[in-house]
């Protein structure tokens, strides 16, 4: 459930910093590409496509932690395994926020309440996704996306 999986965001009034790596990793994919997979897997069963959050231009699945062991992620996807994420508020349990802000909620989990994507359904559809961005002129194999940042203190500023 995502408010267990980020105790801090439960009813938070803005964002707040999350720790990657010790609970969840996470997955970025640009909007368009983000869509797609979605409308691609989120019906299927059993429900491969967790909880995702919007920053920008850039959708984060929320994976379960370690889901890059022995993958290398194609371009489009970026992958941050540590650091610091800034999550959107988790909205109180029957409540839903409707925030079309930069950082918001796209989804909560899947129907069966989980909050994880199915890391290697999502990574399975990548030769799709890989297809059409080298088209489009892709960024090098398993780069972070632009809006990633780490700074000094480890912070991935998104």
């Amino acid at each position: 459930m995502l408010a267990d999986l980020f105790p801090a965001a439960r009813g938070a009034s803005g964002p707040v910093e999350v720790r990657v790596g010790p609970d969840f990793d996470v997955a970025v994919l640009p909007e368009a590409e983000a869509r797609q997979v979605i409308a691609l897997l989120a019906h299927r069963e059993p429900y491969p496509i967790g909880a995702v959050f919007a920053h920008g231009d850039g959708w984060h699945f929320i994976l379960p932690p370690g889901s890059a062991a022995g993958l290398s992620w194609p371009a489009p996807f970026g992958y941050l395994d540590r650091g610091v994420l800034r999550v959107p508020p988790v909205p109180p349990a029957g409540l839903v926020f409707n925030d079309a802000g930069p950082l918001r909620w796209i989804r909560f989990g899947n129907p069966e309440r989980r909050a994880f994507t199915a890391p290697l359904v999502l990574y399975a559809v990548a030769p799709l996704l890989v297809k059409e961005t080298a088209r489009v002129g892709a960024v090098a194999c398993g780069a972070r996306p632009a809006h990633f940042s780490l700074s000094g203190r480890g912070v991935c500023h998104v």
